[in-house]
């Protein structure tokens, strides 16, 4: 099944800019294959050095990453997103079932927490919830 045809009926703003944060080559090729083909902006890094130039560097709407990649500490590294701006919402992927590091995750303020193994579809609807969240906010804002 192809993409525009299992999600053509979506309305999917392709302009929102997502940045793809994850070491694990199998989920970099299975959600890019995915998300490159609904949004025009799709970027992705292997580790959080690579993410946080590519932060520098590009303004992005939506960061997913994984939390439990190896030799990093991502509890920090969203902290650091955090200090660079409040607002940008974050999609936390993780395997783990650690309520403790959930509690942490939420109190840094992500946007939404997906289980692994990754279900395109259930990423691609948290993404879009979000979204329009921020859009809602947006929206709002620009009325005031």
């Amino acid at each position: 099944m192809s993409i525009n045809s299992r999600y053509g009926n979506l309305k999917i703003n392709r302009d929102i800019k997502i940045l793809f944060v994850d070491d694990d080559a199998m989920s970099h090729l299975a959600i890019s294959t995915v998300f490159s083909q609904l949004f025009n902006s799709f970027g992705t890094a292997t580790n959080t050095t690579e993410a946080f130039e590519k932060l520098t560097n590009t303004n992005f709407d939506c960061i997913i990453t994984e939390i439990e990649m190896k030799n990093r500490d991502e509890l920090t590294f969203i902290q650091k997103i955090r200090e660079k701006d409040k607002c940008i919402p974050i999609i936390v992927l993780t395997s783990s079932r650690n309520s403790n590091r959930f509690i942490e995750l939420i109190l840094l303020g992500i946007s939404g927490i997906i289980s692994k193994p990754i279900q395109h579809d259930e990423l691609l609807k948290t993404v879009l919830k979000t979204i329009d969240k921020i859009e809602l906010l947006n929206t709002l804002e620009n009325k005031r």
